[in-house]
């Protein structure tokens, strides 16, 4: 959500989730592992949000 703050300043909100279903997967494949490979798990489900605040100069 993007809004202009008078003339010289926008603030921009927003967020999301990474892994939203919380599904068990592998993050990345071990190649050089050897034979057995190895399982190397991703994140659980978690959360992120911010404010971005810009200075307008012209």
């Amino acid at each position: 959500m993007e809004r202009k703050l008078g003339d010289t300043f926008r603030i921009n909100l927003y967020g999301g989730i990474n892994n939203a279903l919380d599904n068990e997967y592998s993050q990345m494949h071990g190649l050089n592992s050897g034979f057995g490979g190895f399982f190397d798990p991703a994140m659980d489900r978690n959360y992120y949000a911010g404010i971005k605040l810009n200075y307008l100069f012209l």
